[in-house]
This record gives structure tokens, C-alpha cells and sequence, in this order.
């Protein structure tokens, strides 16, 4: 295979995201010259470097997003369901993640997407180099090794030599390249907005310890007479993982909270934005600000072993009437447990709606709080005091 060599490589140029008060800003190019996308859309700034003039024109209106949050009113739960006439179950999850990334970051995600795009690229010649090189080196290997050919055929040896030398240059070459082509993300941030995304960390491991912790991926409305229930929502919950944890899209030293998402994209909260990554390229980047993060009580009749981190406050039957008591014309009626869980929604208005359960309400209330405290941090911080800058 035939050398390919990157003379028109160009390494990813800097995207400065900047977090301020007014929400967050994004602009990608030379000093002189750089495209800007915000809340106010897309525009071209003109900077006169000796004057101190610029000009600023737009380019793109973006469209306004509805900035009313999402509205839930905690219901109680029943699982698995027993249902005489069952009904379809309504999916919970998010929307496009194509059309979920709010404007302030959609420079950024398309830097993102550059510097995949010509990771993916060098990735491929980094291969070829090396087979190059293991061929060329190989065979010099051998000559050296050999003592006839290189006395016969000194200037063959030579050659040979300064092949072997090239294509060694050239995989180095080409895997500084590779290394060049990764958008490399440093955070820096005011001494306030790093305390708040500490403490928000530690309030997520809290909750993360949670015995049980649920994706709700999907619900219905019981029929309460029908089904013999005092549940008033059937849910289908499927088991997940919080965890500390890294993002292939970002590189960056810093673990983030990761939410694992059973039937879509993970969700992992930096400072200034949450990320969801449903796949290589398939991912979306939501401010902060746009964020709707709640925690709510709900009452859930378990009908497996009840969490020790959990709180039980009644119990029901399997089949009640509609005071609550037990329906004798079913003989093998038994008794459950009501118990109090904590329900944490995460949605935006740009299609983000994910559900989850978790058995200890404490730890998670406290996580909605530390997460609303760095909301608030990052918000009133200037333009200074908090920064991502991506080089």
C-alpha cells in the first residue's frame, strides 16, 4: 500500500465558549475574523486590531425557542402491571438530537463535528503509515541482520536505510497529526463556578449510591376500576447507572457526572452545558440554563424487595376496591408496599425528556439543589469569571 501523504492538514482552529450571564457564546476563527453564535444567532465580527473598532453582522436569525420548561405533576406508581384491558404504553425519551443543541452551542458542536471528521481521516493514514513502516523497517531489519547483501549491494542497503528512516518520520508525523486533530477542552472557571460544580460532583455520587436507580422509559394511565388498582400510572422501568465518567466527544482530563439512559443518549453535565451522547456523531449540547432539572416524591407500590435506602409509608393490595381495601372475590390477594421514591425529571424545550427513579429521595433532592446552585453560579458570572475554551 502506497504512502498518503497530509500535505493540506490543518489543525482544528480554537472555539472559545463563554459562559456568562446572558448565556452562553460561541465563536470559531482567527482573531480578526471570527463567526459568533449566541442567543442573538449567528453573525460575522469584523475586529480592526489597531483601532479597536469592530463591526458586527449577522448572518443567520435563529429561530426563538419556547422558553416555558416542562410542567410535571407527580403521579403514583404501579409495576409490573396487571391490567384486564391492557393499553399501549406512551415512550418517554427525547426528541432529535439533531435539533436538540441550543443556539449559544452550535458553533461548538460543529467544531466538534470538524474535529472528528478529520480524526476519522487521519486515522486512516496513521494505519497505512504504519504498515508502510513495518514493510520498509522489516526488510532493512533483515539486511542488517544478514551479512552477505549488505557488502554486495551497498548503495541497495543504503536505500533501503533511508527508507526505513522516512517511513518512521512520517508515522510520527502523521500521529501528531492525529493527536492535533482532537478538540482538547480546558475549563477555566471562576473559584465560585469551580466550587459549585464540586459540590454538584459530590451531591451526584450521593445520589448515585442509590440502591435502585431506574430509566422510566415508558408509562400509561391505569383504569383504576378495570385493573383493581389504587395506582394511577403504570411505568416500565429498566435499571441504569449514574456514574463519574469521560465522554469520547470532549477530551478533557476532568471525569463529569454521567446519567446511562436506557433507551436513548447518555447524559453528562459539564460546567456550562449538559452533553447527550447517543453516539460518535450523534449528540447534543443543551445549556445549562435551558436545563429543567426536578426532583420530585412519588409513592411507588413495590412488589419486589423494598431498598434499605428507602422509605416505606403504607401499603395497598394487589386487587383494592376503591377505598383502598382489599377486593375478596380475588382468593390469593396480598398485601404491598407503598414506598416513597424520589422521581428526577431532565428535560428542555429543545426536546430533552428523560425520567428516572431513585430509591434514596434525601441524596437526590440534594443533588437537584447543588445543580440548581451551579445554574444560578453560572448565570450571574460575567463573561470573565467563567470560561470553556476548546483549543
Amino acid at each position: 500500500m502506497g504512502w498518503r501523504f497530509r500535505n493540506s492538514f490543518i489543525p482544528i482552529p480554537g472555539v472559545r465558549v463563554t459562559l456568562s450571564k446572558w448565556g452562553i457564546t460561541t465563536s470559531v476563527g482567527v482573531d480578526q475574523l471570527p463567526v459568533t453564535s449566541g442567543p442573538a444567532g449567528v453573525a460575522l465580527t469584523v475586529n480592526s486590531p489597531e483601532t479597536g473598532v469592530s463591526f458586527r453582522q449577522p448572518l443567520v436569525v435563529q429561530p426563538t425557542l419556547d422558553p416555558s420548561p416542562s410542567q410535571y405533576v407527580p403521579l403514583l406508581h404501579s409495576f409490573p402491571p396487571v391490567s384486564l384491558h391492557p393499553r399501549a404504553m406512551q415512550e418517554i425519551r427525547s426528541g432529535n438530537s439533531s435539533e436538540m443543541t441550543t443556539p449559544g452551542l452550535a458553533a461548538f458542536k460543529e467544531s466538534l463535528r470538524t474535529a472528528e471528521a478529520q480524526h476519522a481521516s487521519v486515522k486512516i493514514d496513521l494505519d497505512d503509515a504504519r504498515e508502510v513502516e513495518l514493510k520498509r523497517v522489516g526488510r532493512y531489519n533483515r539486511w542488517n541482520d544478514g551479512w552477505l547483501f549488505k557488502r554486495i549491494l551497498k548503495k541497495k542497503f543504503a536505500t533501503l536505510h533511508e527508507l526505513a528512516k522516512e517511513s518512521i518520520a512520517q508515522r510520527r508525523e502523521v500521529a501528531e497529526q492525529l493527536e492535533l486533530s482532537l478538540l482538547n477542552a480546558q475549563f477555566e472557571m471562576s473559584d465560585e463556578v469551580a466550587n459549585a460544580f464540586d459540590s454538584m460532583c459530590d451531591a451526584f455520587l450521593g445520589c448515585s449510591r442509590s440502591h435502585r436507580i431506574w430509566d422510566n422509559v415508558a408509562h400509561r394511565q391505569t383504569n383504576r376500576v378495570a385493573e383493581r388498582t389504587m395506582a394511577t400510572r403504570i411505568v416500565d422501568l429498566k435499571p441504569v447507572k449514574f456514574t463519574l465518567g469521560k465522554c469520547k466527544v470532549i477530551v478533557a482530563s476532568m471525569n463529569v457526572p454521567r446519567l446511562e439512559n436506557a433507551n436513548g443518549g447518555d447524559l453528562y453535565i459539564y460546567p456550562g452545558f449538559l452533553l447527550y451522547h447517543a453516539g460518535a456523531s450523534n449528540y447534543s449540547l443543551v445549556e445549562l440554563n435551558a436545563l429543567d432539572l426536578k426532583v420530585a416524591q412519588t409513592q411507588f407500590h413495590e412488589v419486589g424487595a423494598v431498598p434499605s435506602d428507602a422509605q416505606q409509608v403504607g401499603s395497598t393490595w394487589a386487587k383494592s376496591n376503591k377505598d383502598g381495601s382489599p377486593d375478596n372475590r380475588f382468593k390469593d390477594n396480598y398485601a404491598i408496599p407503598v414506598v416513597r421514591y424520589a422521581l428526577l425529571t431532565v428535560c428542555s424545550s429543545s426536546g430533552l425528556n428523560e425520567e428516572y427513579i431513585l430509591s434514596n429521595v434525601a441524596a437526590t433532592e440534594e443533588f437537584e439543589r447543588a445543580m440548581h446552585r451551579l445554574k444560578e453560579t453560572v448565570e450571574v458570572r460575567q463573561s470573565t469569571d467563567a470560561k470553556v475554551v476548546s483549543t
